[in-house]
């Protein structure tokens, strides 16, 4: 017998549960959607609380295994995922960001009057929960804290992508970053005019 979404987290302590990567029928899994498998039977559970994401151990080794920095939203821009290789270049640890605002955990740099990271991520947030297609952003400074608090100069070049549920609705957005701030420093005095 199936058991609600809602009634998962009443299974007695002992129930065993197993989580299993939940598949279409082309057997493509879905991040983020999932079945427990227990004696209670099959449900199909998704994210039940704010900023919860339940992934497969197979589907953690291969997220974390990635070999580019990817962080995942829900439609409301909270951080329900992030690799090993996100934490690192945003030197912010993941249990610091689940559940959290994005632009709560990365606000803009106050100090630089015209930092316009946030106005260029949202408008690509926006692009792909509107049109369900992959964006990729332009080449953007965007400042992040330090593990001191001190802002540094970051460049990043984002692609953010839709994951649609079973309706068709983009339920979770997939970001892939690269950290550009050293090739922006190699070649940005190529770009400068030199002081007469």
């Amino acid at each position: 017998m199936a058991v609600a979404a809602n009634a998962l987290w009443n299974l007695p302590p002992v129930t065993p549960v197993m989580l299993q990567p939940f598949r279409t029928e082309d057997t493509i899994p879905l991040i983020g959607v999932f079945v427990v498998v227990s004696p209670a039977g099959v449900a199909d559970v998704r994210r039940a609380v704010p900023g919860f994401l339940e992934l497969s151990g197979f589907n953690r080794r291969i997220f974390d295994a990635i070999p580019h920095a990817c962080v995942i939203f829900d439609r409301d821009l909270r951080i329900v995922e992030a690799n090993p290789l996100y934490t690192k270049i945003t030197m912010v640890e993941r249990n610091r960001m689940l559940g959290r605002y994005v632009f709560d955990v990365f606000p803009e740099n106050p100090n630089d009057p015209s930092a316009d990271g946030k106005k260029v991520a949202l408008e690509s947030f926006s692009t792909v929960l509107t049109h369900k297609v992959l964006h990729h952003m332009p080449f953007q400074r965007y400042d992040i804290r330090d593990r001191s608090g001190y802002y540094v100069e970051r460049y990043w070049k984002p692609t953010n992508c839709p994951v649609l549920d079973h309706d068709g609705k983009v339920e979770f957005i997939l970001q892939s970053v690269e950290d550009m701030t050293g090739v922006m420093k190699r070649f940005r005095p190529l770009f400068t005019t030199p002081t007469p």
